[in-house]
Order: structure tokens, then sequence, then C-alpha cells
């Protein structure tokens, strides 16, 4: 199962081809209307937020003039830098973005604000994959508790 998100129009058809238009257009110009908008509102120059986001000037031109859509780690930054959630400057792509994957059953992917995943698979498996899959979810938890007690075991400067 491939997990490369694609965009599409509701009600598009099984014919629609993603990469036609990836995303379309009138999601990447939307973003980069809600970008340069918030812009005007705080006053700020597009190397000013490039400074917070910590991305590159060039990009930042590229999302507001729709030429490009940040990918979901530089959208959150962006949202981060300008004081918004993500879906106040693309709320197209929480109804517009599925994941490919293979008729395996229902299945759901959605980002969390907080930038984590939250995945539903309804999928049969055998008991040795399930007790894999187990394992590295509690591996995962596992690792969340550590990287969390050494945030609070150092001491404040």
């Amino acid at each position: 199962m491939g997990s490369t998100p694609f965009y599409h129009t509701p009600g598009a058809g099984p014919d629609w081809d993603p990469a036609a238009s990836y995303p379309p257009d009138r999601i990447k110009l939307n973003v980069g209307k809600r970008i340069q908008d918030r812009l005007y509102e705080l006053g700020w120059k597009q190397t000013e937020l490039a400074e917070k986001a910590e991305l590159g000037r060039d990009s930042i031109s590229l999302y507001i003039r729709g030429k490009n859509l940040p990918g979901p780690r530089n959208l959150k930054k962006v949202a981060d830098a300008l004081g918004v959630k993500v879906n106040d400057l693309a709320p197209e792509l929480q109804n517009a973005t599925r994941t490919r994957q293979a008729d395996y059953g229902p299945q759901a992917f959605s980002q969390t604000p907080d930038g984590r995943w939250q995945v539903r698979i309804d999928r049969l498996i055998d008991q040795k994959t399930m007790l894999k899959i187990l394992s590295a979810l509690d591996e995962y938890d596992d690792a969340q508790k550590s990287s969390a007690s050494k945030e609070d075991q150092q001491p404040e400067q």
C-alpha cells in the first residue's frame, strides 16, 4: 500500500486523473491567497515569513503565487509562523486529500492539529502480522514516553 497523497475533486468519479493537476490549481491558489492575506494583516513581507517559518524565501513566493503547495510539514511551519491553524490556511485539504491504497477494505488517514496521524484500517491479517503491528505500536508508545520523560528531566535554562 502506497501512502502518496493525491487530490481529488469530490464527485469527479473514478476516471479522474490526479496527475493532470497535482493538486488542483484552485487549491494552490486559495492557499496562496490566504497566506498573502495573513501577511497583509500582520504587515509582514515574504522575507519575514520565510525567516519565522525557517523556509526559503523563494518557497514562500511560490506558495503565495499558487505555483506550489507546501507539504504537510512546511504548511504547519507557515501556519505556526502566521499564528493560525493549518485548516485556516488550507481547509480544502481536509476533504480533498485521500491516500493511494489498494482495495484491502475501509481505511482512513487523517492528520491531527499537532501533526500526528490517526490511522484506521479494516483488513484481515494473520496473527503473526497482528503481533508485529502491536509490537511496533508498543515501541512507538515507549519511545514517546521516554522522550517526554527526558524533556521533563532537563533543567530549565
